[in-house]
This record gives C-alpha cells, structure tokens and sequence, in this order.
C-alpha cells in the first residue's frame, strides 16, 4: 500500500515512521526541501530509542505517481490548501484521511473529496519533534481514532489500521466516528481556551475550585453544540472529560497556548470560533468560548499586538 502523509511535523514523522514499520510504502510530504531525505528516522521515548529507514521525504515537485491512501496531519488552517495541491495524486478507489484535531476536518476535507473517498479522525499521543529526523513522545499509549460521517470506514482506511496495529499502534475505527470526535473535542477546546486566557498551566487550573468551575462551563457549552448538531454524548461525558482535565500533568499546557506565546498562527477558527459559530447556527448562548475567541482574536494571524 503506498501512503502519502501530507505534513512532516512530528507526528506526521511518528505515525509515518510506524507505518512504514507496518509494512506501507511512506513518502512524506514537506513545505521546504529536507537535507539527505533517505535518512533513518528516530523514535524517542522513555522505553529507549527506535530507528526506522526506508521512509522518504520529498517536496511537492518531486511528487510522482498515486497513493493509495493520502494522510493530512497539518494544522487545519493548512489543510484546505494542501487538500486541494495533493488531491490529483489520490487513486480512483483510495482514502483521504484528515488527523487534526477538532470537529472540522470532515467539512473541509469534503469540500475537495467526495464523502465515499474519505475518513477522518484524531491521534492520542504528544510528540515533539528535535530536528528532521528526529522525533520524542511521552508513554507508552499511542492511539488513533478513524471513520466516517456517514458511508462507513473505508477498505483503504481499514488497512492503514491493520498497518499500524501490526507496528504495535491501537487504532479505533468507527462507522461513525463523529462522537469519538466531539468527547476529545470536549477536553481539547476547553484546554485550549483556558490555557491561553489564564496563561496557566493544568496542574493550577483543574484543581482549583473557580478556575476549574470555568472548564465545567465550557464543557457544558460544548455538550449543548453537540446537542443540537444531533448527537447525543454519553451520559458520563461531563465527568469524564474533567477527569481527563485533572490527569494532564502539572505542568502542561495546549498547543495553541504554545503557538500563542510562540506569535504563531492560532487555530482559534477550528476551536472556540468553531463553538460560537454552531452557537449562533443554533440560537446558543456560549459566553465562555466567546469571550476565548474575542479575546484570542487579535493573536489569530501571528501577530503580536501593540
């Protein structure tokens, strides 16, 4: 099966790295050339170091033939563009797969592929990348969540999961994948706005009576957007995602907050705007992610303000 993965972040270099191990033929796609791209890529983590060859790099002018299976792991602010740019190397019976996190990758994504030739999902495992073949991430637990919204999983998406099961990664895969979706969406939204506005990490937001009263609002924010998208959460939602809050490590803090003190482009559209946005669709209130995205606005682009 030969596999494109369109962004060589680190996990774009991770899970290619592991599918590759897997048995797939992995090229994966970079913004800017990469020196000596034959070069083995190193896994990282608390167990020791793994190193996997054979994986090649290359730019999209040294893109040739069609994949079977073409994945997006870019920021979702890069996906539309890279979707359209990558979308003619897609076989006629392959799968487009968009791993970002959040809810929005399904309509972006669809915009450019038909609904039959498409997956998306979401990847459970922090990563850092220390150079350009070079990866670290923390535990042993590395997950991923793949589907539908409405036409079942896809042959070519079934197989990338046995592909990295074989390499020792959990895949989930759903007929519909929407709810696994929107219970990840839950934590990850709510980290993202708190940790930014209060410029604090987990360990002293979650485990503070009114900060973490804060998170338990958005929670329910979100919980009555998906709601009235038609989904129905499990009961336990509420609990399990401040349970999951109360877990991250002391220190930790969202990517976005990363991106923020950084001055990098936010993904604040696909975040609390993607909550206030169905909230207005809906007639909701959400003030707290629409205090978040007026507030993160200004830093949206990159830029700092004076």
């Amino acid at each position: 099966m030969r596999v494109l993965i369109v962004g060589r972040g680190a996990t774009g270099l991770l899970y290619g790295a592991w599918l590759h191990k897997g048995g797939a033929d992995v090229t994966l796609l970079s913004r800017s050339p990469v020196v000596a791209s034959d070069q083995p890529i190193a896994l990282v983590s608390e167990q020791g170091e793994e190193v996997i060859s054979g994986v090649r790099s290359c730019t999209l002018g040294d893109l040739e033939g069609n994949f079977d299976a073409i994945i997006f792991m870019v920021k979702h602010y890069d996906l539309l563009d890279a979707a359209q740019k990558t979308a003619s190397f897609l076989r006629p019976s392959g799968c487009a797969i968009g791993l970002q996190n959040g809810v929005s990758s399904w309509d972006t994504l669809n915009s450019v592929f038909e609904a039959d030739r498409l997956c998306v999902g979401s990847v459970y495992l922090a990563a850092t990348k220390e150079d350009d073949f070079r990866v670290s991430f923390a535990g042993k637990k590395n997950h991923i969540v793949l589907g539908s919204y409405a036409n079942g999983v896809h042959p070519v998406a079934d197989a990338l999961a046995d592909t990295w099961r074989e390499a020792g990664v959990s895949v989930t895969t759903y007929a519909d994948v929407r709810i696994e979706l929107w219970m990840k969406f839950l934590g990850f939204a709510t980290n993202a706005a708190l940790t930014c506005l209060a410029r604090l990490p987990a360990g002293t937001i979650y485990h503070e009576a009114n900060r973490l009263s804060l998170a338990e609002r958005s929670i329910d924010e979100i919980i009555s957007v998906a709601n009235a998208e038609g989904l129905t959460l499990p009961d336990d939602a509420k609990a399990r995602t401040v349970s999951l809050l109360q877990s991250f490590p002391p220190e930790m803090v969202a990517s976005m907050r990363k991106d923020l003190d950084a001055g990098r482009r936010l993904e604040l559209d696909v975040v609390s705007g993607r909550i206030v946005g169905l909230a207005k669709k809906h007639d909701l209130q959400v003030p707290l992610h629409e205090i978040a995205f007026a507030c993160l606005e200004p830093f949206a682009a990159g830029r700092k303000p004076h």
